[in-house]
């Protein structure tokens, strides 16, 4: 909590600078950003609530834009004034490396939020109306970061839905797409099987029909591996031993899945350490402390001081459905 208020108070420092710096009152700059009343821009001061989507869209469609630099009010990166220097490059997460962001990631929270809603009204079948607006704020958030001069070579964006991503086809392998992405960019589009999705993926996982309905999720990588994908978002702290970079609740992973042929083989630790084990226990992460060949069986751990909870298991490899080697965890899906 002390987190978000730090970095909501960070942000409200940025947006008076740049209403001192205008030489405005607030009620002049809500109105002037297309605001009915400026209780908006108060509440985005006091650091009551982080700014809107439509704040920073509608920032970067005034006059205001042609003074002030987005991507410094976006992550404090750089200089205000737009005279004072070139734009700098936002920084986003890197799937490739793990580092996390070193600039808030407002506008990629509110980039995932509209996929994520894009994709709920195209899976609920909505009327060709409404998913066309879903579909033009999805552009126009994209359209934010090309804003900034977001350069494509530094671009390891990870997008909530596939609907209306570009790129020509690779490969298409049980539900996994692999696309070109341009400069040296791929994209793994995957079906998506979020926290409200487990109990049905363990009874149809192998329908093909059921693969194809999932709403689909997508990565950007510098190189490919073919394979079976899938993204799962974590349900549980089995993982979460307190320290960075663990995977906790709500973290959203792309895992590979293992080959059957490949289980009578020693799983390699140090190239995957985690596993998504799907058996008649359900969707389980955990990491893979022996793989018993004579006997068929994995040991299973998890991270978590909270045994009781999250206990340690054994299982015989024919109870086992599917094993995913996690690859990549790009964010947290609230």
């Amino acid at each position: 909590m002390k987190e978000k208020f730090s970095k909501n108070s960070e942000i409200s420092d940025r947006i008076r600078q740049v209403i001192d710096y205008l030489g405005v009152t607030v009620k002049e700059f809500s109105e002037n950003l297309g605001f009915n009343r400026p209780q908006s821009i108060y509440d985005y001061l006091n650091g009551r609530v982080k700014p809107s989507f439509d704040f920073f869209s509608n920032f970067q469609n005034s006059a205001y834009s042609e003074s002030v630099d987005l991507a410094w009010l976006v992550s404090g990166k750089g200089q205000m004034a737009r005279d004072q220097g070139s734009l700098p490059k936002v920084e986003i997460i890197d799937t490739e490396s793990g580092e996390d962001s070193s600039v808030e990631a407002i506008i990629k929270e509110q980039l995932l939020a509209a996929f994520q809603e894009m994709h709920i009204y195209a899976s609920a079948n909505a009327s060709p109306e409404v998913l066309a607006a879903k579909q033009s704020a999805v552009q126009r958030l994209k359209d934010v970061y090309y804003s900034v001069k977001l350069d494509r070579a530094e671009k390891s964006l990870v997008v909530g839905d596939a609907v209306g991503l570009e790129g020509e086809i690779i490969k298409i392998e049980d539900g996994t797409e692999f696309r070109h992405f341009g400069d040296e960019k791929y994209l793994v589009v995957t079906p998506f099987i979020d926290r409200f999705a487990y109990d049905r993926y363990v009874l149809e996982w192998s329908s093909r029909q059921y693969i194809d309905e999932l709403p689909k999720y997508a990565i950007v990588v510098d190189k490919l591996q073919f394979g079976v994908y899938r993204s799962f978002v974590l349900v549980d702290n089995a993982m979460d031993n307190g320290l960075k970079g663990s995977l906790c609740k709500g973290s959203v992973v792309t895992a590979r899945r293992v080959d059957q042929k490949y289980w009578r083989s020693k799983l390699d630790p140090h190239k995957f350490q985690d596993f998504i084990i799907h058996s008649n226990r359900g969707l389980l992460v955990r990491r893979i402390s022996s793989h018993d060949l004579d006997e068929g069986v994995l040991t299973c751990l998890s991270l978590s001081a909270d045994k009781d909870l999250y206990p340690d298991f054994s299982i015989n490899l024919p109870d086992i459905k599917e094993i995913y080697a996690i690859a990549y965890v790009t964010n947290e899906w609230s």
